[in-house]
């Protein structure tokens, strides 16, 4: 009994997850959807006029985003506050911040 019941908890688990996986197939398949970069573009700037932030490290590929900084008063100024710890930390690696809208 007890076997049964896993076995239809694992399946009825199997369905969702591959609704899920065909939602978001369906969902993210279109020709017209925007990259996550296009997006941030398109952002309007906060009451400041201070940019979205992308805080990037560079790499045998060139400059690589890590993360981006928003939401906060002074984007610049946090982002920056953390190119001073990841230098310190990492000295031998490059960061920078640059604008991302």
């Amino acid at each position: 009994m007890l076997q049964l019941t896993l076995y239809m908890s694992f399946k009825k688990m199997l369905i969702l997850v591959f609704v899920i996986a065909l939602s978001f197939y369906i969902g993210f398949s279109s020709k017209e959807d925007l990259s996550f970069y296009e997006v941030v573009q398109t952002q309007p700037r906060g009451i400041a006029n201070i940019p979205t932030q992308w805080f990037e490290m560079k790499t045998v590929f060139g400059w690589e985003k890590m993360s981006l900084f928003f939401g906060y008063g002074d984007n610049a100024s946090i982002c920056k506050h953390l190119v001073n710890i990841a230098s310190k930390e990492s000295p031998e690696q490059q960061f920078r911040c640059t604008p991302a809208n």
